[in-house]
């Protein structure tokens, strides 16, 4: 297998065709049912019942072809309950092992970093968080904790702790700085680089990494990084990341 491979084709249709354990793990940010206008690509506008049955044939899928999904996710601030929704549909069909909140924006002591963008509403507080969600099949997959872990800030916790090397757990709260985009891209919806990175390292060590939203390639490009294969699936040919960013 090539180290990264992208397949024009719906996920369920290329995933029908896999063995299962294909893969060794799935790391995807799925369409979030938000109304982004992706063409004739996907319909992100769909009834709550029929989104419900997309979510659940393609995390039952997903589960056959790989032992565990890292699944980037994220509501719009006027309708919150879809976290809900979506976590309870994962813990249906397989189990919702944890979830990670992904700060974009942090204020600490007096400094804002990172992404923000106002909501034009009385209602609402700006959305500053998305979801990362672990699901496996038994609740059992282990998490490479230390590979996205952190620092001690008290280094006495070293010995304390009985590690043998200057880094913890990171917890389940992320802020991942990433550059900002200095250009739109083609595609409407794209996530970080930084953020599949650390998604995969945490629930994967080797082995083939597959995307069924692909879109322009963030995981691909995170795998190639790590030097793992990796495989992609989308009903659109997006222009690659890496010309996209030229």
């Amino acid at each position: 297998m090539d180290q990264s491979s992208f397949a024009l084709s719906d996920c369920m249709d290329f995933m029908a065709q896999q063995p299962a354990n294909t893969f060794s793990a799935v790391v995807t940010s799925p369409p979030y049912n938000i109304g982004v206008d992706y063409g004739e690509a996907c319909d992100d506008a769909r009834s709550l019942e029929d989104y419900e049955s997309f979510t659940k044939q393609w995390l039952a899928a997903a589960l056959r072809v790989a032992p565990v999904l890292a699944i980037n996710f994220g509501a719009k601030t006027s309708n919150p309950v879809m976290l809900c929704h979506f976590g309870l549909w994962c813990h249906e069909v397989g189990h919702l092992q944890q979830s990670i909140t992904w700060a974009k924006s942090v204020h600490v002591d007096g400094v804002s970093t990172g992404h923000f963008k106002p909501v034009n509403s009385e209602r609402y507080l700006a959305n500053v968080t998305e979801q990362i969600l672990i699901v496996s099949r038994d609740g059992n997959a282990p998490l490479n904790k230390l590979a996205v872990g952190v620092p001690y800030q008290d280094k006495s916790n070293i010995a304390r702790r009985g590690h043998e090397q200057d880094i913890r757990d990171r917890g389940n709260l992320w802020f991942l700085p990433y550059p900002t985009r200095q250009k739109k891209l083609s595609h409407p919806a794209t996530y970080p680089v930084v953020l599949a990175e650390m998604m995969m390292k945490l629930v994967a060590t080797s082995g083939v990494i597959y995307d069924p939203f692909c879109g322009v390639g963030s995981t691909l490009t995170a795998a190639n990084l790590q030097g793992w294969d990796s495989v992609g699936t989308d009903t659109k040919e997006w222009r690659p990341l890496i010309e996209e960013t030229k």
